[in-house]
């Protein structure tokens, strides 16, 4: 006689689990534990904590760039994307990502410049280097081979164009 069980293996049960994480602002994004992992600091902190069933306050990012965060972990499903090479050999960010949506999420935030250094923080606050570095990677495409003054004018977040 033979017994079938219905066996699931821990990844079967991580990808039913949720977490909310919670801007700085009170805004919260529930998201697959399993894709909000490639933060470090979710990371370590679910592995540290065992109640967090009310979310995880991350109060120095805000609801804005937290968005575009769990945007971007739900599109890499917990996968680190690899890291973009340096120096750049293009201003087109379209020729420096593997991954098309990369570019077009980082090109998003042309002339953005408050909203990309808010999500340059968030991504460094949250320990996700490959944001971190597709950021970096943007912000010196957009400077690059640029004189001293355009550079300036661009880096200044006074000058948005929200």
């Amino acid at each position: 006689m033979k017994i079938e069980e219905n066996v699931q293996g821990l990844d079967e049960d991580e990808k039913s689990e949720e977490i909310t994480l919670i801007s700085g602002d009170g805004i919260k994004f529930p998201i697959q534990v399993k894709f909000a992992t490639i933060s470090k600091v979710v990371k370590s902190t679910l592995e540290q904590t065992e109640d967090i069933e009310s979310g995880l306050l991350l109060s120095s990012v805000k609801g804005k760039s937290l968005k575009f965060i769990v945007d971007y972990m739900n599109h890499h499903k917990g996968k680190e994307p690899p890291i973009i090479k340096l120096p750049l050999s293009s201003t087109d960010m379209s020729k420096e990502c593997e991954d098309p949506w990369d570019a077009a999420f980082i090109d998003s935030f042309d002339n953005k410049m408050q909203s990309t250094y808010d999500l340059l923080k968030a991504a460094n606050y949250m320990n996700i280097p490959v944001l971190l570095h597709l950021v970096a990677a943007k912000i010196g495409s957009l400077i690059k081979g640029k004189s001293r003054s355009q550079v300036c004018k661009i880096l200044n977040p006074e000058n948005d164009k929200l």
